[in-house]
């Protein structure tokens, strides 16, 4: 019992140690998140993640995707056939300004109003989402026993179309470092991030692809 108290008094003493060391160097002194930080000053200093920044502004694609004929019930959350209820608030476009006194989310479960309070203002991430429905029987040459080639077809498609087709380019707005944290913010030719939801599970399909199976 006396060694167990020796240990936790021991463990007490570091922890009001660390956070008397941490209250010298100024870290949380009279620190106020009300206001986001000077998002310049930051960049001076934070490093990115592995394979995004995580200040600045980071704009994304963002595809929905179900199946001609479904193959999964209708949900009150994406009906079945339409579009899922989520779709217009999930990400905020490229023109919103949280600044602004009179800003109002378009939700509260919205993905860039956690990315911007998580990130103390810091990281704006907005994005623009598009619909593709796969067909029931897929063109000649569609490798369809995965999502890599799924992936690859619907990018293409929405790329390809005759009408509305997406700029791509719109997503290309950094280059992403290989070799560390630090990301660039300009363009390098490939597309930042899409991100691919589908309504359900594909029956046939192979949940984990061979990486090199994976689309642009």
């Amino acid at each position: 019992m006396r060694t167990l108290l020796c240990a936790i008094l021991i463990v007490l003493s570091i922890s009001l140690l660390s956070a008397q060391s941490l209250e010298d160097n100024g870290i949380f002194n009279d620190t106020d998140y009300s206001t986001p930080p000077d998002t310049t000053s930051l960049r001076l200093f934070q490093r990115g993640g592995a394979d995004a920044p995580s200040s600045g502004v980071f704009r994304v694609c963002v595809i929905f995707v179900d199946r001609d004929g479904t193959e999964a019930p209708s949900t009150n959350e994406w009906p079945s056939p339409g579009n899922p209820t989520y779709q217009n608030c999930f990400i905020e476009n490229n023109s919103i300004n949280p600044l602004l006194p009179d800003f109002q989310w378009s939700s509260d479960i919205n993905i860039t109003k956690y990315m911007w309070e998580m990130s103390c203002g810091a990281f704006k991430f907005v994005g623009d989402v598009y619909r593709f429905t796969l067909p029931q029987v897929y063109p000649p040459g569609v490798v369809s026993t995965n999502y890599g080639g799924l992936n690859r077809y619907i990018i293409e498609s929405l790329d390809n179309r005759a009408v509305d087709p997406v700029d791509f380019s719109l997503y290309d707005n950094w280059t992403i470092s290989t070799t560390g944290y630090n990301h660039i913010n300009q363009p390098d030719g490939i597309a930042d991030m899409v991100f691919i939801a589908y309504r359900s599970p594909l029956n046939g399909v192979m949940q984990e692809p061979p990486v090199n199976y994976y689309g642009p």
